[in-house]
């Protein structure tokens, strides 16, 4: 057996150690060849069955076990109705870690994989959670919803606006439960929020602004080398262009590359979005446009100020998207007191800030305060709720509301990378009379990684 050095084990003595084991001999219900599979007479009923009963466990997967990856199962263990039952990461030195946190958290050993396409065919798995990078969350999802699994996918959706029709549609052919990542929605704070909103608590509503933050700098510059000992990178590419391992452009540092994320408004601003939307009751712009960066009332931030772009919409209201740079915040806006990634609420009889998991809100000409609270989301229990009665919840952001929301980023995206106004059709969901901007909303894909067009 390796010995550890000065108390720590090497990256490729941890992998010797911990995921070689258990890829070899602790795979409940792994494929053992492309002829014949062996599983647990659990996971044979539950494929015979269809789909878990009221009553019973559901079996999870966990896909992509990053920051969030790892909250997934967390959370998802502390719900009755799920058992995690396998893991899945591309980084054999990520999976045997968070195995390792696993088995001391639960008393458990999980399944371990490094290719997610051996785990949506196992039929012993009920349903999966995917937090991989974003230009694989379309990619893994409607593999899945394929073989009969419900989904929670992460935000967003995914990488492009090609992918999040074809989403859509998946999950209506193959009849599955697609549950996004947008939990927000299941706050009961956020929901009485939004109904406080739609019941007129503030007016009438038809302009919501959005603050955003960028990413920051992207990691200095390192020369390309090796891949890493027990990454499969091949696979974590995926359907992005071939090119050598750079760990800057590796795990947490993949969101500053078009090529794997979708830049800075894929992050908080998404959720943001997808309230905004929600509180103002629409969904696709006809119309994004840049507006004037409007003065700051800060002189700190006089010089910094954001990058806006206005998505207006057929119901005459409007959406503001505020990119404030990195530099100069200090964790909250002078004039707000919440947290600087925000969506406020204009109402013709007072004002609503909505931020995180908490709102408040500000009533009559005056300005009295008005209701306030917050609360913790609760996107798990409702996602597994939904796989056991087949229904989703009243406001969950399934993945229709998922690809609405994502849809507005990336259509955000194609604005701010051609730096002009484009127009958009919401009937058929194209962008008109202009064809770079529509080339963007479709790219190549490298083979073998081909999604699927769904009819």
């Amino acid at each position: 057996m390796p010995q550890k050095q000065h108390g720590k084990w090497t990256r490729r003595e941890f992998l010797g150690r911990g995921v070689s084991a258990a890829l070899v001999g602790g795979a409940v219900g792994r494929p053992e060849g492309s002829a014949t599979r062996s599983f647990p007479i659990g996971g044979l009923i539950g494929w015979l069955r269809g789909r878990p009963g009221a009553n019973e466990q559901i079996h999870v997967a966990c896909i992509g076990l990053g920051q969030r990856g790892s909250q997934h199962w967390q959370r998802l263990e502390s719900v009755p109705a799920a058992r995690v039952v396998a893991f899945c990461d591309v980084d054999q030195w990520v999976l045997a870690r968070q195995a390792e946190e696993f088995r001391h958290r639960t008393g458990r050993t999980v399944r371990l994989e490094v290719d997610y396409r051996r785990l949506v065919e196992d039929p012993g798995i009920d349903a999966v959670s995917i937090a991989t990078c974003n230009h694989t969350h379309a990619l893994i999802a409607i593999a899945a919803l394929q073989t009969g699994k419900d989904v929670y996918l992460e935000k967003p959706c995914s990488h492009n606006l090609w992918e999040g029709l074809q989403l859509v549609r998946a999950v209506q052919k193959y009849g599955r439960i697609g549950f996004h990542g947008t939990q927000a929605r299941s706050s009961p704070a956020i929901q009485e929020a939004i109904g406080h909103l739609h019941s007129g608590l503030i007016g009438r509503v038809e302009r919501a602004r959005i603050r955003a933050v960028d990413l920051g700098p992207a990691p200095p510059e390192v020369p390309d080398e090796p891949t890493p000992p027990g990454v499969a990178y091949d696979l974590w590419l995926g359907p992005a262009p071939k090119r050598p391992f750079n760990r800057r452009r590796f795990h947490r540092h993949w969101r500053h590359w078009p090529e794997y994320g979708n830049g800075p408004l894929a992050n908080q601003a998404l959720h943001l979005v997808d309230l905004a939307r929600w509180g103002l009751g629409v969904a696709w712009p006809v119309r994004i446009q840049p507006v004037p960066t409007p003065p700051s009332r800060s002189k700190a931030l006089s010089a910094l100020g954001p990058e806006v772009w206005q998505l207006d919409f057929p119901e005459q209201k409007t959406i503001l998207v505020e990119l404030w740079p990195w530099e100069g915040w200090t964790g909250k806006l002078p004039w707000s007191g919440c947290l600087p990634e925000t969506v406020t609420f204009y109402g013709t009889d007072g004002r609503m800030e909505v931020s995180g998991f908490a709102y408040r809100s500000w009533l009559g000409r005056r300005r009295q305060p008005g209701p306030a609270a917050q609360a913790p989301p609760e996107e798990f229990e409702q996602f597994l709720h939904a796989v056991q009665t087949r229904q989703m919840p009243a406001g969950a952001p399934d993945i229709q509301q998922g690809h609405l929301s994502s849809g507005l980023i990336h259509l955000v995206n194609i604005a701010r990378h051609l730096g002009r106004t484009i127009q958009f059709d919401p009937a058929n969901q194209t962008i008109l009379a202009d064809p770079q901007a529509s080339a963007l909303c479709r790219p190549e894909y490298r083979r073998p990684f081909l999604l699927p067009a769904i009819a």
